[in-house]
């Protein structure tokens, strides 16, 4: 099926739909595990979390782009399909292997305090589990099967719930829950080889020559070690707590108001992730100003969205945390309110990052990943020191304005005449939410800052919707090729 507007909208729809289901077992890890494991035994959890995820974007190896740019050439030659799968598959498992085997080294000669030995067999073995069953989703990527690729997502945050919180709750132990996030990998590994069992079979198994593959590494490096770098300025900061401040209890509420950046910062970026494959075509066709039609209407409406949700933190969001997690996480309100500003900047590094990869243009992206890293490392060392899990945040927001800026510098002919309207929502957004920091923090009752947060909410939509920011007809456009019948010609794409 080509590439047309009708297509676009419905796998954006698919893939934040996927995405959308996976809230409830966020929102239940959210509460239930911090509460049950205390702030220092959480802060342990969400420390081993961090070096983990830093891990698998070392051993990621650019395989969401590789497989989003070249298995489309291969779509309706199964064989072709195949060949690519098995040999990213055997050389990214085999990478992995030596990464850790290394890694093990280290640690058991330098035995370094922040990392307990009985640890590291669990990072490799979710390591080693998580290659394949992350290849497995990319391919599922690139065939452009969003609905399961996106299905991961919720997957993975049903399992981590159910393991990790049900092996504490049975032991107390925080190394059990670790255990818990292994189980979880092994069992999307099971998922991921149902649904791709088609490449694993079939057909004999030649391995892939290394000339061949490294064309294909080297187009994903140049977008593979940027990544790293984005990965770490997103989830690195716990690191810089421990090792400046030597306190995991100061690592737990920033890493709670992190989850409420990145997982709906994330969840908005899906958006922009599943209009790759199609844009690509796009640019292919050269149909350049679809391309900009798309992703300023997916910015606003993205924008919109994120500012409707940093409005319900700043009014709501103290009260529901101390009646959720208890007073001892009070102080993630602060945090998280400091770390919310992030959401303007990292929604326009996710759109600079869509141009990068449809263009091609693999320098602006690693160019914006390590000004934002610098400016995160340079924030840290400064504010951590004294202001602990804030200075923290406000490290975490330095980090992400500076890479938003590098975008704006690389396509500075396109990026900013598609900002107008999202700059218009969120300045709308930032100026009804940030007077509930101040009802907040005042005497006010919680049950007005609550009833103030709901009118907030309502007043903005219905001002962006009156005010044209927000075109009525983009929803109307997303249910008409949700629930109906393929029109026999494609439809424009809607506009911000």
């Amino acid at each position: 099926m080509p590439y047309d507007s009708r297509h676009t909208l419905r796998t954006v729809a698919v893939g934040a739909f996927w995405r959308l289901l996976r809230y409830p077992f966020l929102a239940l890890s959210f509460v239930v595990i911090p509460r049950l494991m205390g702030r220092d035994a959480y802060g342990r959890y969400a420390y081993f979390v961090s070096i983990l995820t830093l891990c698998e974007a070392f051993t990621s190896l650019g395989n969401l782009q590789i497989f989003g740019r070249f298995l489309p050439e291969r779509h309706g030659n199964p064989e072709a399909e195949k060949r690519l799968f098995r040999g990213l598959l055997v050389y990214g498992t085999l990478f992995v292997a030596l990464f850790t085997a290394g890694l093990s080294l280290w640690i058991v000669l330098r035995r370094p305090a922040a990392f307990p030995l009985p640890w590291l067999p669990i990072l490799i073995s979710i390591l080693l589990a998580g290659k394949v069953q992350g290849t497995s989703f990319a391919f599922l990527y690139g065939r452009n099967e969003i609905g399961r690729f996106s299905s991961r997502e919720l997957l993975r945050s049903a399992f981590t719930f159910a393991f990790a919180a049900g092996l504490y709750a049975l032991t107390g132990s925080v190394t059990a829950a670790l255990w818990g996030l292994a189980l979880n990998e092994f069992a999307l590994l099971l998922v991921a080889f149902a649904w791709t069992r088609d490449a694993w079979g079939g057909s004999p198994w030649f391995p892939l020559p290394l000339r061949e593959f490294l064309a294909y590494f080297l187009f994903g490096a140049t977008f593979y070690l940027p990544s790293v770098l984005v990965f770490f300025l997103q989830r690195s900061v716990p690191l810089f707590i421990r090792a400046l401040t030597g306190a995991y209890e100061q690592v737990a509420p920033f890493d709670l108001a992190n989850q409420f950046l990145m997982t709906t910062g994330l969840f908005l970026g899906l958006v922009f992730t599943t209009l790759v494959p199609a844009l690509s075509r796009l640019a292919s066709e050269q149909r350049q100003e679809e391309i900009a039609r798309w992703n300023r209407t997916a910015l606003a409406w993205c924008g919109a969205m994120a500012m409707a949700g940093y409005l319900l933190l700043l009014y709501w969001g103290k009260p529901v945390l101390i009646l959720l997690l208890g007073a001892e996480f009070a102080d993630t309100y602060e945090v998280a309110s400091i770390v919310g500003l992030a959401f303007i900047p990292l929604l326009i590094a996710h759109l600079g990052m869509n141009y990068a990869v449809v263009r091609k243009k693999p320098l602006a992206y690693a160019l914006s990943a390590l000004a934002g890293v610098a400016a995160m490392a340079v924030g840290a060392g400064l504010w951590i020191p004294r202001w602990g899990a804030r200075g923290a945040a406000w490290a975490a927001v330095a980090g992400h304005a500076a890479s938003a800026l590098v975008y704006l510098a690389a396509f500075r002919s396109t990026l900013p005449r598609l900002l107008p309207p999202f700059l218009t929502v969120s300045a709308l957004g930032l100026a009804l939410a940030w007077p509930g920091r101040w009802i907040t923090e005042g005497q006010w009752p919680w049950t007005a800052a609550v009833a103030l947060g709901g009118f907030a909410l309502i007043g903005y939509a219905v001002i962006l919707l009156a005010a044209g920011l927000l075109q009525r007809r983009d929803l109307e456009s997303l249910l008409r090729v949700l629930f109906r019948p393929s029109p026999q010609t494609p439809s424009p794409p809607p506009d911000a």
